[in-house]
């Protein structure tokens, strides 16, 4: 009797964490759209949006004022926060956009988050690999003052910053 209980509620255990897992990573893609699409362009005041920051306006390029740009910030350094970029990679290379996606690494090279995503480049699907091998990877360096998270840019615009 004691062992069908036990087994009863490891098996509900086992349950609800897949489910959570699940959850997780369809809320991630929800946010993620919500986070680039709520906006309808055309009615983006854009002189009522800050400047962006010196880094940004050299390190990624603008070719107008109507460029659009996701721009991602992680601790180059950190093994969970690059785990926590690879994920946020996936979710960005499993919706429908054409929006382009800069890293920026706040490290003094590329080597270990080359590594963490060479060693997880089968979790990704065709267009992930795809995503990945058109990728724009900036180092700055690791003592940066600017927040870790996600950015969106309108030309020279910050339109938002969520922290992932």
């Amino acid at each position: 009797m004691k062992s069908k209980l036990f087994f009863i509620f490891v098996s509900c255990l086992f349950i609800s964490c897949s489910c959570q897992c699940k959850s997780t990573g369809s809320n991630n893609i929800n946010k993620l759209e919500s986070f680039m699409f709520i906006y309808d362009i055309n009615n983006i005041n854009l002189n009522q949006r800050p400047l962006i920051d010196t880094l940004f306006n050299y390190a990624i390029e603008f070719y107008s004022d109507s460029t659009q740009r996701l721009v991602y910030v992680v601790d180059g350094t950190c093994s969970a926060c690059i785990g926590t970029s690879l994920n946020f990679l996936q979710d960005y290379s499993s919706i429908e956009n054409d929006v382009p996606l800069f890293i920026i690494l706040k490290s003094p090279d590329k080597e270990l988050f080359k590594f963490y995503l060479e060693k997880n480049v089968d979790k990704f699907n065709a267009k992930g690999k795809r995503t990945i091998e058109n990728l724009k990877i900036i180092t700055i360096d690791e003592y940066s003052q600017i927040s870790d998270g996600l950015y969106f840019f309108i030309g020279r615009r910050l339109i938002k910053h969520e922290t992932w």
